[in-house]
């Protein structure tokens, strides 16, 4: 307890001295908690905190049982008989007869809440054309059917060939994990997709793909948790909701991922790439499942993580490839982000509470320390990583999987696990949405190229483009990051340029992609001219070196979409 004590001490120490020290060099400290992440966590902390003051103040001393009194469970053996002889009817009433007796009220709340938690989440995800509600329950109701056909399937291919885990490693992770988990789960999960996909004209962006694919997953993992919540024990609730569901909303958006790629970027065949797209899913799952079976957590939780970055940059991809696409939605993830962190908090806290009624305030408390500081943490990762989206329209971000190579300048027990930990890295969404900020503009003292001649300027972020970018080996990558500013006043650069240039628009791009237009002073970004604004509007990539650098200039905004920001 005393370990886990000074881990949290630490935690909050930290936080709070680096949350007090960005306070302090805030040029805009009124808008310090109302954008990024920081009002979130804030809330985040004063749930957890003050969870356990109600509990050990208001709670009674003693404790109810919330266990069901008896258990009942299937017969396998008749209902391997039904199955056999074609009782499908009398075979499903007797499944849905064992979930229905085994529910409790508490296990119910529990799933519900979970359930509707991501399923706000999801919708508000899909920020430029709203599908109409019906056809979301319908396919939450679907997913919640669909979830027998597990069963029927399992027990059918156990009559012919049965699977069991052996402890062999191949034979468990790839028949028991893969085939008999993975793929039918998956395969089970996409029904109701494909059935809205077919039968509706509803599916018309990318990002339709991914919202209906989970609404599946979410259906799903209801009845599942319908299941395992028959008796509420340890951390069960948060586990299931910020792991297991999650999980099963990653894995169906990865198997149809497929068909968005076919679609939407390579038009190519769509029976390849879903099939890759649902073997890989499927497989995922199934190794999900595995190094649970294991007790593997830390890789669970690694691979996790690395799943969580995936799937944010695949539902990144389709909002920026949705014909639909506009700047304007920038600073909605602000109340989004504000939803996760009360919504999962308060699940965590719900589990605490369950606890506390169940077991007493001690043993709840011992409990919930430790939760506070691994749920704690991947709601954390949830609030600050869920709802970026870096807003490039036509941009399709490749997802990296890749490993630095050992840096020697570590210490060397330090050096491979920080080589391992170098893909997060790559798959980092660091957000830069400033297209129709209102900027004052300059050259520093030490651009001798410019300085003297480019006076303080003014003007408007209205676009943001792709740049192809070629190394010194020959290397081609895109870099998305260049923002066109619409200037006020003329550039008058004929004394100390022989180029030919736009003199009313400049490119633009942050030295840094952390630094903040709202809350920092004279951001140093990398200056372009543009020679001709076709090169800019056209859909074709054009090279980096086709447009002249001027050197480094100093940007502030003075004025934000939204807020009230005060002038350098």
């Amino acid at each position: 307890m005393l370990r886990i004590y000074t881990y949290l001490f630490w935690i909050v120490f930290s936080c709070a001295s680096i949350l007090g020290y960005n306070y302090w060099k805030s040029r805009n400290r009124h808008l310090f908690f109302k954008t990024g992440s920081t009002r979130s966590l804030l809330w985040v902390f004063f749930i957890l905190v003050l969870s356990p003051v109600a509990v050990n103040y208001w709670f009674p001393d003693t404790t109810v049982n919330l266990k069901a009194d008896t258990i009942i469970h299937l017969d396998e053996v008749q209902q391997r008989n039904l199955l056999r002889d074609g009782e499908i009817g009398e075979y499903y009433k007797n499944v849905v007869s064992v979930i229905g007796n085994n529910m409790n009220w508490v296990g119910f709340v529990s799933a519900l809440l979970i359930m509707v938690t991501w399923f706000i989440y999801i919708h508000r995800m899909d920020v430029f054309h709203k599908e109409k509600l019906r056809y979301q329950i319908g396919t939450l109701l679907l997913g919640m059917l669909s979830s027998l056909l597990v069963v029927v399937i399992t027990d059918g291919i156990d009559l012919y060939y049965p699977i069991t885990y052996t402890g062999h490693f191949w034979y468990d992770l790839f028949v028991f994990s893969f085939l008999d988990i993975g793929v039918i789960e998956e395969f089970v999960k996409l029904i109701p997709f494909f059935i809205i996909l077919k039968c509706t004209k509803e599916i018309d962006e990318p990002y339709d793909y991914i919202l209906y694919a989970c609404l599946s997953a979410l259906g799903f993992a209801f009845i599942e948790n319908l299941i395992y919540f028959k008796n509420i024990t340890g951390t069960i609730i948060q586990g299931r909701a910020m792991l297991s569901v999650v999980g099963h909303m990653l894995d169906s958006s990865f198997a149809v991922y497929g068909l968005v790629i076919s679609r939407y970027q390579h038009s190519s065949s769509k029976i390849v790439y879903f099939g890759v797209s649902f073997l890989i899913a499927s497989f995922l799952h199934g190794l999900y499942d595995y190094l649970l079976f294991e007790h593997m957590l830390i890789l669970v939780i690694g691979i996790f993580i690395f799943e969580i970055q995936v799937w944010t940059i695949m539902v990144n991809n389709t909002i920026n490839n949705s014909q639909f696409f506009h700047f304007k939605i920038a600073h909605r993830d602000e109340k989004l982000r504000f939803f996760l962190a009360v919504m999962l908090s308060g699940i965590l806290v719900l589990n605490y509470f369950v606890d506390a009624f169940q077991y007493g305030k001690q043993d709840a408390n011992t409990n919930y320390l430790q939760s506070c500081f691994y749920s704690g943490l991947l709601i954390i990762f949830y609030v600050t990583h869920l709802s970026n989206y870096d807003l490039v329209k036509g941009y399709w971000r490749p997802i990296e999987f890749r490993i630095s190579p050992p840096d020697y300048d570590h210490v060397p027990v330090n050096r491979g696990l920080a080589s391992l930990l170098s893909v997060f890295k790559y798959n980092f969404i660091q957000p830069v949405n400033i297209v129709n900020y209102i900027v004052t503009i300059q050259p520093p003292h030490y651009n001798q190229l410019v300085y003297g001649y480019m006076s303080l300027n003014k003007g408007k972020i209205v676009d943001r483009i792709c740049l192809l970018s070629v190394s010194d080996n020959g290397k081609e990558s895109i870099d998305p990051d260049w923002f066109v500013v619409k200037l006020r006043d003329d550039l008058d650069l004929e004394d100390c340029l022989d180029d030919q240039y736009v003199n009313s628009f400049l490119l633009i791009k942050l030295e840094t992609k952390s630094d903040s237009l709202i809350h920092d002073e004279d951001i140093r970004v990398f200056m372009r001219l543009i020679p001709d604004m076709q090169m800019v509007r056209s859909k074709q990539l054009t090279r980096k070196d086709a447009f002249p650098p001027i050197g480094y200039g100093l940007v502030n905004s003075v004025f934000v979409p939204g807020y009230t920001v005060k002038a350098s």
